[in-house]
């Protein structure tokens, strides 16, 4: 079996949403963070309304705590977003065609300038998502194959049918 396509933001986004998800307890982490910066807002809230309601002393560490708050507020709504456009443009692939080949010894991925091949006993687990197939040779390093590539669902099935037999998990 044969593919091409041309490399896109969203096929190193998918492989990065899957790896954040295989980290162990990152949501969790993301939600403690979340409810963490909560809880700072709150303080900071009743804080200055103690120092405007109550004529309260107002405190230096009062406002570094606001500052921390915006500060963390904007890591994670900002540069984490920006730092994974980063990464992506420094792999070098925006807008490559790729071509794949699949068969029953493995695949191999094809950029005119790198080429990629692993046995299918290199590739350690394989995902299914909603626009892409996601082949891990390790805990960091992914495959992404979009469905776009594929001509058909008849394709897809076919592939689907090689990673069973060829990947064990």
């Amino acid at each position: 079996m044969n593919l091409k396509y041309t490399y896109e933001f969203e096929d190193y986004l998918a492989i990065h949403k899957a790896r954040i998800g295989n980290r162990r307890y990152a949501r969790a982490r993301m939600i403690a963070l979340i409810i963490l910066v909560f809880i700072n807002f709150a303080l900071t809230l009743f804080w200055m309304y103690q120092v405007r309601v109550l004529n309260a002393q107002i405190e230096l560490w009062m406002l570094v705590n606001l500052a921390v708050v915006v500060f963390v507020a904007l890591y994670v709504l900002v540069f984490k977003s920006l730092s994974v456009r980063w990464y992506f443009r420094q792999h070098m692939v925006e807008n490559k065609e790729i071509n794949v080949e699949i068969n029953d010894e493995g695949i191999v991925f094809d950029t005119g300038r790198h080429r990629g091949e692993s046995d299918w006993s290199g590739i350690i687990k394989a995902n299914e998502k909603a626009n892409h197939f996601i082949l891990w040779v390790n805990q960091v390093q992914a495959y992404s194959i979009p469905k776009r590539a594929f001509s058909d669902d008849i394709q897809i099935q076919a592939f689907r049918d090689i990673i069973r037999a060829s990947v064990s998990n």
